[in-house]
């Protein structure tokens, strides 16, 4: 039996559309091969020839499935959209090439909100601003809105960031506006020396929302301070300053040796007599008692607390730095360096932040890198072995929604 390419016709009253079938003339009725055909769907007008000139066509080949859309007296229409038996589908083009395939338009995607997740991975969406792909854990951009420092991303309550750390001198760079939250923490300041103070904490200045303009900005990360001589009695050098864009943090001040006065920073050092923190940037450091066999040393001051005073033979902790989740988990910045002690009683711990222990009888533990934690103090005097800790480097963090 074959099938003829008259066209058999059903019209549905309610809806005003007809429904006709075309199949193909030479084709012999076989329930094993696929059946070709022409499908039409024409909405009724006072004209049946052009309601039925002007419809929506589906056809069945041995190796497609199309789709076209064509309008009175078109010749030759192309078909719109083209599924083929490799599961490639093609818009605008009746040969796609690959699983999609589209020919004399472009794609406009958007966005529903969603969440980036590995259910999701190698998903893009437009935002309305810059175009995202999900790595299954964060939507990043394509394009590169800034560049430099060690970049890494994060989600947090369904908005994904990026994040420029930068743990040593470099740029960062804009390629367009941009609005930023910037982390800028200076180097400790060294311990001192022979019962010495613990080193200040570099200063930590926060800017929750920081405008740039397209640009390449110098970024400066402080070293930290150098701990003082144990057998030339020396107090600790201060941090070094960090810098981004207007944003400058103070270096921490050196810690006082042998109860000398400390110096003053970003956070003071501790000493006999305390130095000044910088008012938004650090706290005051501790003081201790005079000279002699009983001396216990001030610890340094930290970004969020103020060193402590020695009690008796204690010598007082650094302060407590500064918490800060800007790269996406918290964590402390800023911790003050303890104090040393002569010889004998309790030396002072390290601020929460990077801040190095105090010592007793050798040398103060240096502040962490790159928290800008200050130096312990020395311990015993006159031995050559009381040196104080180095203070601990900077870092700076930009953050921004890309």
């Amino acid at each position: 039996m074959k099938l003829f390419k008259t066209p058999v016709c059903f019209r549905n009253p309610i809806l005003a559309v007809f429904l006709c079938f075309t199949f193909s003339a030479a084709q012999a009725w076989d329930p094993t091969k696929p059946l070709i055909y022409e499908m039409k769907i024409a909405f009724e007008t006072d004209n049946w020839v052009n309601a039925y000139s002007t419809s929506t066509v589906l056809s069945k080949s041995d190796n497609t499935v199309a789709f076209r859309v064509v309008a009175n007296s078109t010749a030759n229409p192309t078909y719109q959209l083209v599924v083929t038996t490799q599961g490639k589908v093609g818009i605008g083009t009746e040969t796609p090439q690959s699983k999609l395939q589209i020919s004399g338009g472009e794609i406009q995607p958007g966005t529903s909100g969603a969440a980036c997740t590995s259910a999701n991975a190698g998903a893009i969406r437009w935002d309305g601003a810059v175009f995202r792909g999900c790595n299954g854990t964060a939507w990043t951009t394509f394009s590169t809105i800034a560049s430099d420092g060690t970049v890494s991303y994060y989600t947090y309550a369904g908005t994904s960031y990026e994040v420029h750390t930068f743990t040593s001198n470099g740029t960062f760079t804009a390629s367009a506006p941009l609005t930023v939250q910037a982390l800028v923490v200076a180097g400790g300041g060294g311990g001192g020396a022979s019962r010495g103070g613990g080193g200040g904490a570099g200063g930590v200045v926060y800017q929750a929302s920081y405008a740039l303009a397209a640009g390449t900005y110098a970024v400066t990360v402080g070293s930290g301070g150098a701990g003082g001589s144990g057998s030339a009695s020396r107090a600790g050098d201060n941090g070094g300053s960090s810098v981004f864009s207007g944003i400058t943090a103070l270096g921490g001040g050196g810690g006082a040796a042998d109860g000398g006065t400390a110096v003053s920073g970003g956070s003071g050092g501790g000493g006999g007599t305390k130095g000044a923190g910088t008012s938004g940037q650090g706290h005051d450091g501790g003081s201790g008692t005079g000279g002699g066999a009983a001396y216990a040393a001030g610890g340094g001051g930290g970004a969020g607390a103020a060193g402590g005073d020695y009690s008796d033979q204690t010598a007082g902790s650094g302060g407590t730095g500064y918490s800060s989740s800007i790269s996406g988990s918290s964590a402390y910045y800023g911790g003050g360096g303890g104090g040393g002690v002569n010889c004998s009683g309790t030396a002072g711990s390290g601020g929460l932040g990077g801040g190095g222990a105090g010592a007793v009888s050798n040398g103060g533990t240096n502040g962490t890198a790159n928290t800008g934690g200050g130096g312990g103090g020395g311990g015993c005097w006159g031995t050559g072995q009381g040196i104080g800790g180095d203070g601990g480097s900077g870092i700076v963090i930009i953050s921004f929604v890309p």
